[in-house]
């Protein structure tokens, strides 16, 4: 009897996981070819993986033509080394985060079975990993840095649980590779680091430090002296200068009665499984592999609230916490179940049914995160317009669509707004912007409307609108472009772009 209800269980979980699998495979692989945004910083990472296909420094004092980003290089010197064997563009790009993401699901899966999961709810635990697509802004499969961070970071995770010295070297160079993807995963490497000194020793906690901050550390120094001390000044000193939201960190009821902030809406992704395992972390925090994850999840909280209430933090910066929660329940199952004898044996069919009814609740409509025929259509009437306008063209909130007309690329808008801060270090800087707008540096600018500012309705003019009807990106914060301007009659012309950079 008990076997046969372990059985069955375990195949509704296989069935709900297949079919959370299919649902969201299938928007990725709709979404993979599209060539438009789906997301606005889509092109704008593009264009460092061209800068990093032409050997172009990354991080250069501000430019008309570049801004540089505020995160660290990998993902985009990854797509500089394929556009070597490949075409540069959106699949491309969102290629290499469809594969990051299918080896972080793995990667969690295999987590699972180290606490003890069988195979049908490692499978589920994937598959719940899996069904936050929406919640996560669908950022899985985008031209972002964010897949692959997670791909490296939640293998460090697994690898991090291997009490062996193999366990503490492979983590450690794991997260190093995690901190050249996105540097905020750097904290992750605390509860690591504590749980092997804890458990396995000093000598073993030290191996892991060296392997992780070692190299971390020389990647470090040796992009100081190569950018001359930039690098450091957009990691780090550009973003201390943004502010803060506090409803989006913390806990908060609106006037509508509905609680709101980042732990909320981790919530409200996986409610059944967080519930669960937060009331039973009394019991498997205590165990080995509870108190690793315990940690872990502990500082991932902290990191990833602070990351949303961080002035633009959007959604998407809720993936590790997407990651760690649906370990939960295989958590609370080894430390409930226990030695499997009397009603413990009923234990693991309680958290199979659990992850069944979380797969099932986390079924969603995907079909308006799906671009349609009409928006790729629309696209390619844009960018043939674009091909027809004189150059060159700025296009801030989509910098890649002027590279698609074969024109040459521009800054991108949300670069901007990072060293376009009070007080910032690049403040003064960024003024390079509006002397190029005041000296008529672009022949042609393209924006959604007229609020770019940095001198944009003083020196240029309002010349037409985009043909037809226009199309929105899918996710985060939504684009539509209408207006072209060129440059008034008396606005001064033809400086060159070196010149504007260098006043």
């Amino acid at each position: 009897m008990n076997r046969a209800v372990r059985i069955a269980l375990e195949i509704v979980v296989v069935a709900l996981a297949l079919w959370q699998v299919h649902d969201v495979g299938r928007a990725m692989y709709y979404r993979l070819g599209v060539n438009f945004d789906l997301e606005w910083m889509e092109g704008a990472t593009l264009i460092t993986g061209l800068r990093a296909s032409q050997g172009l420094p990354f991080y250069t004092a501000p430019q008309p033509d570049y801004i540089p980003f505020i995160y660290p290089p990998l993902y985009a010197w990854i797509l500089g080394a394929l556009a070597h064997v490949l075409p540069l563009g959106y699949g491309l790009g969102r290629g290499v985060s469809v594969v990051c993401t299918a080896l972080a699901t793995l990667a969690l899966g295999l987590a699972a079975r180290r606490e003890g999961a069988r195979w049908p709810m490692a499978f589920g635990v994937g598959a719940l990993f899996l069904g936050c697509y929406e919640e996560a802004g669908t950022f899985y499969d985008l031209v972002r840095i964010d897949a692959l961070a997670l791909m490296l970071t939640g293998a460090a995770l697994a690898v991090g649980r291997v009490e062996s010295r193999a366990g503490a070297i492979g983590s450690g160079l794991l997260l190093a590779l995690a901190f050249t993807a996105k540097h905020n995963m750097a904290m992750l490497g605390l509860p690591i680091l504590l749980w092997r000194w804890r458990t396995l020793g000093l000598r073993d906690a030290l191996v892991f430090l060296a392997a992780s901050a070692g190299p971390a550390l020389a990647f470090t120094i040796g992009m100081q002296v190569y950018t001359k001390g930039l690098f450091l000044t957009y990691l780090l000193e550009v973003p201390s200068k943004h502010g803060m939201v506090a409803l989006r960190a913390l806990p908060n009821l609106t006037k509508g009665g509905r609680v709101e902030g980042a732990q909320a809406e981790l919530w409200r992704a996986l409610p059944y499984v967080t519930t669960v395992g937060v009331a039973t972390a009394w019991m498997w925090a205590r165990t080995r592999g509870g108190a690793y994850w315990a940690g872990v999840m502990g500082v991932a909280l902290v990191m990833v609230s602070l990351m949303r209430g961080h002035q633009g933090g959007f959604i998407n910066v809720l993936i590790p916490m997407f990651w760690l929660l649906p370990l939960l329940p295989v958590l609370a199952e080894r430390a409930i179940a226990r030695d499997g004898s009397g009603w413990r044996a009923w234990v693991p069919h309680v958290f199979t049914a659990l992850v069944a009814a979380q797969l099932w609740e986390g079924r969603g409509e995907l079909k308006r995160f799906l671009p349609t025929h009409q928006d790729a259509q629309r696209a390619a009437a844009l960018v043939d317009q674009l091909r027809e306008l004189p150059g060159p063209i700025l296009m801030p909130h989509g910098p890649w669509y002027p590279v698609l007309a074969g024109k040459d690329p521009s800054f991108s808008l949300i670069c901007l707004w990072d060293i376009d801060k009070e007080g910032g270090p690049l403040k003064r800087e960024s003024r390079v912007i509006d002397r190029a707008i005041a000296n008529g540096r672009w022949a042609t600018i393209v924006t959604p409307n007229d609020e770019l500012g940095h001198g944009l309705l003083e020196h240029y003019e309002r010349a037409a609108s985009i043909q037809g009807k226009t199309f929105n990106t899918r996710t985060g914060w939504g684009v539509s472009f209408r207006a072209i301007w060129h440059p008034k009659p008396e606005a001064k012309t033809g400086d060159a772009p070196g010149r504007a950079a260098g006043e």
